[in-house]
């Protein structure tokens, strides 16, 4: 059977484009990096996210802001 990949959300960090799916089957999150967008590497082993994430999105913010809402 097919994987079934929903909601992905991308990132530029450095010289790396992150795009980071929602493993809808196996009901975890994947990611995959690229230099070029041609040859991608499988992150997914290497990755964590908070338990019970669904359906998240990327976005940049400051340490300060980013330090308080791990405090929450």
């Amino acid at each position: 059977m097919a994987n079934t990949y929903f909601q992905t959300a991308k990132i530029q960090i450095g010289e790396y484009l992150y795009v980071y799916f929602d493993k809808y089957r196996d009901h975890k999150y994947g990611a995959i990096r690229s230099k070029d967008m041609k040859n991608w590497e499988d992150i997914s082993e290497e990755i964590s996210f908070p338990k019970g994430l669904r359906h998240g999105t990327v976005f940049w913010v400051s340490e300060m802001i980013f330090d308080g809402l791990k405090m929450k």
